[in-house]
């Protein structure tokens, strides 16, 4: 009979610590929903800043291209004789350019 008492409270003790190990596991799971919650919105603030870069490069990538289609539309409506603008650095360059090719074009050409 003892034997039977024995085994009787073994049962009746093992829901006290089921208890206790549902009361941990139940801060565990509140403690990793908000260890997730975290790393979520670390995650989505990671992804948001590098959709901001990849936004950043396209929009400076779209700029060049329009200007390139500028530039390209002034060469082909240019008449044919008329010199681009120079910018203010290469004007030294074609002043130092002029006089050879004028001296070259007399000689040749009469």
């Amino acid at each position: 009979m003892n034997s039977r008492i024995g085994i009787a409270l073994k049962s009746m003790k093992t829901p006290v610590n089921n208890e206790k190990e549902k009361a941990e596991m139940q801060s565990r799971r509140i403690m990793d929903d908000e260890k997730a919650t975290m790393s979520r919105r670390v995650s989505i603030t990671k992804r948001k800043s590098a959709l901001q870069k990849d936004i950043d490069k396209l929009k400076k990538k779209l700029r060049h291209e329009e200007n390139v289609r500028r530039a390209l539309e002034r060469a082909f409506t240019r008449t044919l004789g008329a010199l681009p603008l120079s910018p203010s650095l290469s004007a030294t360059i074609h002043l130092n350019f002029l006089p050879k090719w004028l001296f070259w074009r007399r000689k040749l050409f009469g």
